[in-house]
C-alpha cells in the first residue's frame, strides 16, 4: 500500500489524497498516532498555502481533519478530535457535501465528549428530513449502547475517506 501511496504523491503532492492515504498506514499499520497528525497538518498547510487555500481547506481539508479525528481518538484526547470533527462537519455543510461518515464520526465525538445539544441538533436534522435512509448508522447507535468502542470505530476504517 505505502509504494502505490508514495506513487500519487509522485503525481500530486499538493492533493490530501496521499496525506491522508499515508496518515492511515501510520495509523493502522504503524501505530503511529504523532506521525500521522503531523503528517495531516503538513497536508493542510500545503492546502492553505495554495492560491485560495482556505476555500481548499474547506472543500479538501476534511479529509485530513477527519484522519487528525481518528488519530486523537487512539490517543484518548477525545476534545480534540471532536474538535477535528466537528471541523470536517461545518466544512462539508458549508460546501453542501456532507457525507453520512463524517456526520455519524461527530455525533459519536458529540456523545462522548458531553455535547448533547450538538447531539440532539444531529438527531433533529435527521428526524426533519423524514428519510431513513440518512438515520445515524449503526457505530452511533452501538457506540450510545456501549456495543461498540471509540477505538473500534477508529480502525473499523469505515471513516477513511479518500
Amino acid at each position: 500500500a505505502e509504494e502505490v501511496v508514495m506513487e500519487l504523491k509522485e503525481i500530486n503532492s499538493e492533493t490530501p489524497d496521499w496525506y491522508a492515504a499515508m496518515a492511515t498506514i501510520y495509523r493502522l499499520r504503524d501505530k503511529d498516532y504523532k506521525k500521522a497528525l503531523a503528517l495531516c497538518d503538513e497536508g493542510l498547510e500545503v492546502l492553505s498555502n495554495l492560491p485560495d487555500g482556505d476555500s481548499y481547506v474547506m472543500q479538501y481539508g476534511y479529509i485530513l481533519q477527519i484522519q487528525k479525528a481518528l488519530n486523537y481518538i487512539m490517543q484518548d484526547e477525545l476534545q480534540k478530535a471532536y474538535e477535528m470533527a466537528g471541523k470536517a462537519y461545518d466544512n462539508l455543510s458549508m460546501t453542501g457535501s456532507l457525507t453520512i461518515q463524517t456526520r455519524d464520526l461527530y455525533a459519536v465525538l458529540a456523545y462522548a465528549t458531553g455535547d448533547k445539544e450538538a447531539f440532539e441538533a444531529l438527531e433533529l436534522e435527521i428526524e426533519s428530513y423524514g428519510d431513513e435512509s440518512i438515520s445515524f448508522t449503526s457505530d452511533v447507535t452501538d457506540y450510545k449502547s456501549g456495543k461498540l468502542t471509540l477505538k473500534e470505530i477508529a480502525e473499523s476504517g469505515r471513516y477513511d475517506l479518500i
